[in-house]
């Protein structure tokens, strides 16, 4: 293990409040690897989403949709106009939870007549097309992981999931749909 991987099991050991035994640490090569070792030291193995499912009906109804689980893994490009801010600040808001990598300009005291032309949302470098809907949720989930999950008591393997999401996008500077289940920490994520 190099140096980055140990740093981020440090990282989910103190989030969790868990050890990690060295031997155990190093098979932990994929998100979902972390997430089934951690649930096991938690004594956590329900598997419910429904956390995920409803955020995924918000969405749905948002954009005029109905749910349904095949929904999950089409593009969520197909659902919402990345470059249509007025229609992603709304699904923002019907979701109730802030969307990640949105960047807010601050409006600017002297009124220019070009500053109509420039918006005040931006994407930064995101290029949604690949991003399923429900790796785009996940990245939502765990962006507002702290409104969403109580820490002190974590009750699925969805809610580890989500942890492991955010500490392993905000340690290594990866998007987190990025961190998915079967992703590589070394040669998909890029950690030594």
């Amino acid at each position: 293990m190099g140096l980055d991987s140990v740093e981020l099991i440090i990282d989910i050991e103190k989030y969790f409040n868990i050890r990690i035994k060295d031997e155990d640490a190093e098979g932990l090569y994929t998100a979902g690897r972390v997430v089934d070792h951690v649930s096991h030291l938690l004594g956590v193995d329900d598997t419910n989403e429904q956390l995920l499912l409803g955020v995924g009906e918000k969405l749905a109804l948002s954009c005029n949709s109905i749910y349904t689980p095949a929904l999950m893994n089409e593009a969520i490009a197909a659902y919402i106009n990345f470059k249509d801010e007025n229609s992603v600040l709304a699904i923002q808001e019907r979701l109730g939870l802030p969307i990640p990598y949105l960047s807010f300009r601050q409006p600017s005291q002297k009124k220019t007549w070009w500053k109509k032309f420039v918006p005040s949302t931006s994407w930064l470098d995101k290029d949604w097309t690949g991003v399923s809907v429900r790796n785009f949720l996940i990245g939502v989930l765990a962006h507002n992981l702290e409104g969403v999950i109580d820490k002190n008591n974590i009750r699925t393997t969805f809610e580890v999931y989500l942890a492991v999401v955010r500490i392993t996008a905000d340690k290594v500077g990866v998007y987190y749909d990025e961190v998915t289940w079967d992703a590589s920490f070394t040669d998909d994520l890029g950690v030594d």
